[in-house]
């Protein structure tokens, strides 16, 4: 799973934002990188490095990748890097109120 969170910078109105990959059954961050920007093109840099550091591509059983409905989360950039890695993209479903 991942997820971006924002991190309060030095200056007012100024963040950071926590890109976070975790393995959801063994609770192991494989990934981690803070940035200055919320980007599609970041994340999919990270996953990638992530996918070789972490020899993703040796594992035998299909890989899903579990995030919020964040943009960069659904962005095309994303969704073809996970489709091109074998990663099959999950998003929460939006609640009904």
């Amino acid at each position: 799973m991942w997820d971006i969170t924002y991190l309060n910078g030095p200056i007012k109105g100024k963040y950071y934002y926590l890109y976070l990959f975790s393995d959801l059954f063994s609770r192991k961050i494989v990934g981690w990188e803070v940035y200055d920007q919320e980007s599609a093109d970041l994340a999919k840099k990270l996953i990638k490095r992530i996918y070789h550091e972490e020899k993703i591509f040796m594992n035998k059983e299909p890989l899903v990748l579990h995030s919020d409905n964040g943009s960069p989360m659904n962005g095309a950039t994303m969704l073809e890097t996970l489709y091109a890695l074998g990663i099959t993209p999950f998003k929460k479903q939006a609640e009904s109120q």
